[in-house]
């Protein structure tokens, strides 16, 4: 083999070593939206302050008239979301995955349950069927803590997992 053919390889080889050390890996820059809504009492709350926290960022916004916000694109990971308005505040962590996530924080105290009023925060899914999803969550160690409800935009329903965090089910009209 020729000097020039082998030195002509080794720069080839320094160059394609160099070029992959410097490009992303597939998925590091990865991101996913984060949106949602603040309510109080079931109402929007237009003008709540909101803050996403979280992977060395903290950005902030405002809802809009319909209580609704939204953030731009977000890396992947576990983030805390606050809202505050009117000397309420809610709070909750997600887990930002690719699918991204859309969450309602609501700005309301529990008095009805016994206990001294304060801040809380209730995430809610959207399902068909209420009662089935109550009863598989039984199965699977959960417990069924409140109703279903009938509502004037539906029905909801709580219930609480293995570990006692409390989560809404929610079945629109």
């Amino acid at each position: 083999m020729s000097r020039f053919f082998r030195a002509l390889c080794a720069v080839s080889i320094a160059c394609a070593a160099i070029a992959a050390a410097n490009l992303p890996s597939l998925g590091a820059n990865a991101s996913a939206f984060l949106s949602g809504s603040v309510v109080a009492g079931g109402a929007p709350v237009a003008g709540a302050d909101v803050t996403v926290s979280g992977n060395d960022v903290t950005l902030r916004t405002t809802t809009d008239a319909q209580g609704r916000f939204t953030f731009p694109p977000l890396a992947l990971g576990t983030y805390d979301i606050e809202a505050s308005h009117a000397g309420l505040h809610a709070d909750v962590r997600v887990d930002l995955g690719s699918a991204g996530a859309v969450v309602t924080l609501a700005l309301a105290h529990l008095t009805a349950l016994g206990h001294e009023p304060y801040n809380y925060v209730t995430v809610y899914i959207e399902v068909d069927d209420i009662p089935a999803y109550l009863a598989k969550a039984e199965q699977l160690g959960g417990k069924k803590l409140v109703g279903p409800i009938e509502i004037p935009t539906g029905s909801f329903a709580w219930m609480a997992d293995p570990e006692g965090t409390t989560i809404g089910l929610f079945k629109p009209k």
